[in-house]
């Protein structure tokens, strides 16, 4: 584990006083979502579970009925504290713990891997002026349970990089963060990953994996489901119907092209220029990374990779689960003490303005009523689905790829100037 940086004075109420910042910003100038009565689409689902625990039966349509912690949450919540509260304002109280909890689990997170207090702002920031981000998607869409699940997540991996050296006690913790977060979304299962591939925990993760395991049998086989949902039949239609250009171009509404840029600059630093590296770079996040379970955190990476491919038609909020893995390699590129700042400041400016969606509200009609000419989609307004590639006109994706595109290559352009 490497050094801690050093940090000033009231460390964390930094995380804070920004968080509460941009959440009164964003309440201010973000009008929620009105589709259904203010649920959306799969918040019709949820709120017919919550009603039914309400009710004292667990009963729902699949798969929504399994993820059954947050609709019983805000089922008590009715019950016991606020009858009268419709369900978008329970559900968008929860979230709003959950995306607060999150903001400072993201916190210790990013300075886990960063080399200086300056490092954990720049980065910490970036993640949560997302354009969906769970501090700004939330008071568009509050009838969601991503936010807990991407809570639960994090907190898990957190419990893995800190149980290291006493993984007798964040072991256990680990696993009573993902047997909750599996009862928020599924996706959750695949920290248990981290300890699978250790080989000094291999055990423990073997009996963390098999224990989660139980805890998502019980919630697909208790609840009384309703309605004929098949998941494999879901995920082989899903899998079918996308087609590679709006998955990448979906990948690339999230992160931009930048990623698969830091994969190759990581990679070549690693192998090609491993004896270049000065003893400030030898203790970098890079090396971190390496010595740590790199089978892992891949193969998290490609998990979620696969159910963003085999999940629903917004691909982009399953590629957003990628973010704690995704400031790691934004941390690798950072630390390359082998490029010039210039470079740097360039990829960064270009990745805060992007994700940013420059801090432009999501706006209905949700479906545009035509094609558009888009500009990155991330710098002018326009209605909520047709951000997304899957919901996009062919007119409106075909001229973005081309922009990635010419951006990427504008980038390897640069790329030998800004080699030391």
């Amino acid at each position: 584990m490497q050094s801690a940086p050093k940090t000033p004075k009231y460390y964390c109420l930094w995380p804070i006083l920004f968080h509460l910042l941009l959440q009164s910003y964003v309440c201010g100038t973000q009008q929620p979502i009105q589709r259904n009565k203010g649920l959306g689409w799969d918040g019709v689902r949820y709120a017919e579970v919550s009603q039914h625990l309400q009710q004292g039966h667990w009963k729902g349509q699949a798969p929504f009925v399994s993820r059954v912690l947050v609709p019983l949450a805000a089922a008590k919540i009715r019950i016991y504290l606020s009858p009268g509260l419709s369900w978008p304002e329970v559900y968008g109280m929860l979230n709003s713990i959950a995306a607060f909890g999150l903001a400072l689990l993201t916190w210790f997170w990013v300075s886990y891997w960063a080399r200086s207090f300056g490092q954990t702002v720049l980065f910490w920031v970036l993640l949560q002026v997302h354009w969906l981000g769970p501090a700004r998607f939330l008071w568009f869409y509050p009838m969601s349970v991503d936010v807990w699940a991407a809570f639960f997540f994090l907190s898990a991996l957190l419990c893995y990089h800190l149980g290291k050296e006493k993984a007798k006690r964040y072991f256990y913790l680990s696993i009573l963060c993902i047997a909750l977060g599996v009862l928020v979304r599924e996706y959750v299962l695949l920290a248990t990953l981290t300890w699978l591939f250790d080989i000094r925990f291999r055990k423990k993760g073997l009996i963390c994996l098999l224990l989660v395991l139980c805890v998502w049998l019980g919630c697909q086989f208790m609840p009384e489901k309703l309605g004929s949902y098949h998941t494999l039949g879901k995920m082989r239609e899903w899998l079918m119907a996308k087609s590679a250009p709006s998955f990448i171009l979906s990948y690339c509404q999230v992160f931009t092209l930048l990623p698969f840029w830091l994969i190759g600059n990581t990679w070549a630093r690693g192998k090609i220029f491993a004896k270049k590296m000065s003893q400030k770079t030898s203790r970098s996040v890079l090396n971190n990374l390496l010595s740590s379970n790199k089978t892992g955190f891949l193969s998290i990476w490609v998990g979620i990779c696969l159910l963003a491919l085999m999940g629903g038609s917004d691909t982009e909020r399953f590629f957003l689960w990628l973010q704690p893995l995704q400031i790691v390699l934004l941390l690798c590129f950072w630390q390359n003490d082998l490029l010039r700042k210039w470079y740097k400041v360039l990829i960064i400016s270009i990745l805060y303005s992007h994700q940013s969606h420059l801090l432009l509200p999501m706006t209905e009609p949700l479906v545009p009523a035509e094609a558009w000419f888009p500009v990155f989609w991330a710098y002018q307004k326009g209605a909520f689905l047709g951000l997304f590639a899957e919901h996009a006109h062919t007119y409106t994706r075909f001229w973005a790829s081309c922009q990635y595109a010419a951006l990427h290559i504008i980038l390897a352009l640069l790329w030998p100037l800004a080699k030391r």
